[in-house]
């Protein structure tokens, strides 16, 4: 070989060495890489995850100080990124951009292992993770942590972020006690880096399981948990999924949800055990023309922690004007909403012109007996404005139960306005307190059970049933029923909600509620009803019937009715039959009282001794009639609080409004206040006067 040949090949070498050493570095990457602020970094190993994401997709500088990457960027097999070594605290703001070559297959996963990325995040950069149009990447058991008091978005989803998946990360925001809208949310698809709640094209199809998100655990952020604005209209399905997530401590609102398609919020624990600063809550909000959308099983308690005495207003699951879509109805089933302590207006499901939803086997408790709330607030388990279109609104086998103590107004339906689409059927209702009232509807009060049945030309709830549930412990978040009564009343909806909040599945012949459950056995009677002629009503001799029911699995075969008019105990009456266990009787006569004109009669009946024995549950044993009055003569009358009640003279406007309203009118009368004999204290309501 002369010099000449010698030189040439050397020169060669030289130039194959260099390629080399380019391809020693990767182009796509394929395999398994370390996260390893420990070591070196090389062209596998990454001091911090940024700088990974930057190596995969272009020539850039990365952050850690490596080697850069060259073309072709992207992957050619499966990635993962997994953390190691002893540092398990990462300072980095991570990018994820689109990624050539990922698919279903050639996916890129992050194992945290336990790591936590944190970022000192400000007004200019305020995310630690975003997603700008990748696909197909997992982030799996990370800490995603923001440091900043006034600013941290945890994990933000813009530019067609599609098919990602985060599980088993905790977001953690607890750092922020800003209060401000914009500044703070858990996780966010917004079409903004400024707003976190601007629609665009910002991620479909993305799958979030047993994720927490932390919130400041007294004040402060995230004002939102989760904000999902996915797509610029409804229109586009975007069928985003969010199973078995945590949400503690957020300041305004848990999910927010608008323009979506598709999406479910399934099997999610909602609520704000230590916070003590708080505004008006939404556990779960839909807005702007949501279609198809599907809340499931979710768990939703707390939402002001420790202000049990604050007088905001709370909505468990808020629709406003959502579902335009009247061939794929919502779903919302078997949601537990329990335990809103607080004395403001509580909402269990509000519905604005929520049109095309079904309301199926969800369990609303707001059984506070130690709240001190005032006559000035409401209490509502179902909340619906405007007259239902499309679809309509389909509400079955639920339970609604309000036993909140204090004088709040209470109902447990509302529905505001007049429609021909409203199904009621097969629920559980039950309420106490003053003000109490089982239904509303298109401007009347219906205060009880009875009364319900003949609103809406009797259109509602000719199967549902009026009892205490007797849930086993609602202080520990057991509500399985103990009232056999309520065993197999729900209608067959299994096509829709197959089995119960625990998975087990639903029979042809389910139960209300969330739960499937077997009664105790036991003997267990009550009174399910007492039963008056309705108004208007003559004073005299007026009969009193009861219905019995046999909450208990044994069949009764005799029991003692017991009975009060205004608080003065009438002779028992001793019955004698057989009511099968589940079953409820035909009316019982136990005897009459007398109707005297202007004056109230409350008729309280209770069961005791069934079949000579012990009764399992005495708390639900009794049923009243209350506000009975006789019909009010036509003529004049007067309201003078300084002069005693008399067949002429109301004390109280109160007094007058409960004889017009519930005794009725015999023909035109005339009210006039004594002038002088005022002021009067008071709130009046006159319902529909017969």
């Amino acid at each position: 070989m002369n010099m000449k040949t010698t030189q040439i090949f050397i020169f060669c070498l030289a130039v194959l060495l260099s390629f080399w050493g380019k391809e020693s570095r990767a182009t796509q990457l394929s395999g398994t890489y370390t996260i390893d602020s420990t070591q070196a970094a090389t062209a596998t190993n990454f001091r911090n995850l940024n700088s990974a994401f930057i190596y995969m997709t272009s020539a850039g500088a990365r952050t850690d100080g490596g080697p850069s990457n060259s073309a072709p960027f992207g992957v050619s097999g499966p990635v993962v990124f997994e953390f190691a070594g002893s540092i398990l605290i990462h300072d980095d703001q991570v990018e994820i951009p689109v990624i050539p070559g990922v698919s279903s297959t050639n996916t890129v996963r992050v194992a945290g292992k336990g790591h936590t990325i944190q970022y000192n995040c400000n007004v200019t950069l305020r995310h630690v993770i975003r997603f700008t149009g990748a696909n197909w990447v997992t982030l799996d058991s990370l800490t995603i942590k923001t440091t900043n008091a006034t600013y941290g978005w945890g994990i933000h989803f813009w530019t067609n972020a599609n098919n990602n998946q985060v599980r088993n990360c905790t977001i953690d925001i607890s750092a922020v006690t800003s209060t401000s809208s914009a500044n703070s949310v858990g996780i966010c698809f917004t079409n903004s880096t400024t707003s976190v709640t601007t629609a665009g094209a910002n991620g479909a199809n993305n799958l979030f399981t047993d994720n927490t998100i932390l919130g400041h655990p007294t004040t402060g952020g995230p004002y939102y948990a989760v904000t999902l604005l996915p797509q610029s209209s409804s229109a586009t399905a975007s069928n985003n999924k969010f199973i078995r997530n945590v949400i503690q401590n957020f300041f305004y609102n848990g999910f927010y949800l608008s323009n979506t398609n598709g999406t479910l919020l399934k099997d999610n624990i909602i609520s704000n055990p230590t916070r003590t600063s708080t505004t008006t809550i939404y556990a779960i909000s839909l807005w702007n023309g949501n279609r198809s959308d599907s809340i499931i099983g979710n768990k939703i308690s707390l939402p002001f922690g420790a202000s049990s005495t604050t007088t905001n207003t709370a909505y468990g699951i808020a629709l406003f004007t959502p579902n335009t879509q009247t061939t794929g109805p919502g779903i919302c089933a078997n949601n537990q909403i329990f335990d809103f302590r607080g004395n403001g207006t509580l909402y269990g499901i509000y519905s604005s012109v929520g049109n095309n939803w079904r309301f199926y086997h969800n369990t609303i408790s707001f059984d506070q007996a130690n709240s001190t709330v005032s006559s000035s607030y409401q209490t509502y388990g179902f909340y619906h404005s405007g007259s239902p279109s499309g679809l309509g609104i389909d509400f079955r086998n639920n339970i609604v139960s309000i036993k909140r103590g204090g004088s709040s107004v209470v109902y447990n339906v509302y529905l505001a306005n007049a429609g021909t689409l409203f199904n009621f059927n097969n629920n559980v209702y039950y309420k106490q307190g003053p003000g109490s009232n089982v239904g509303y509807y298109n401007g009347l009060n219906y205060p009880t059970f009875a009364s319900w049945r003949t609103a809406n030309a009797g259109a509602f709830d000719s199967n549902s049933v009026y009892t205490d549930p007797g849930f086993v412990s609602p202080s520990t978040g057991n509500f399985t029923p103990t009232d056999g009564f309520i065993n197999n009343k729900g209608a067959n909806l299994t096509a829709t909600v197959p089995t119960d909040i625990n998975g087990v599945p639903r029979s042809t012949t389910p139960d209300p509620g969330i739960l499937e459950f077997t009664p105790p056995t036991s003997t267990d009677a009550g009174v399910a009803e007492v039963v008056v002629p309705p108004a208007p009503l003559l004073p005299g001799a007026v009969p009193v019937n009861v219905k019995i029911r046999n909450s208990g699995t044994t069949t009764l075969t005799s029991v003692q009715i017991n009975w009060t008019v205004n608080g003065v105990a009438q002779t028992p009456f001793a019955w004698t039959g057989s009511l099968a266990g589940g079953s409820q009787s035909a009316n019982v006569n136990i005897g009459n009282f007398t109707l005297t004109a202007l004056t109230g009669f409350n008729i309280a009946a209770w069961t005791s001794s069934p079949n000579s024995g012990a009764d399992a549950r005495i708390d639900n044993d009794s049923a009243y009639a209350e506000n009975i009055y006789a019909v009010v003569p036509g003529g004049s009358y007067t309201i003078n609080k300084n002069a005693p009640g008399s067949a002429t003279n109301f004390p109280s406007f109160t007094s007058f409004s409960n004889a017009v309203t519930f005794g009725g009118i015999a023909g035109p009368i005339s009210c006039s206040v004594v002038q002088g004999s005022g002021p009067y204290n008071e709130q009046v309501f006159f319902g529909n006067i017969p």
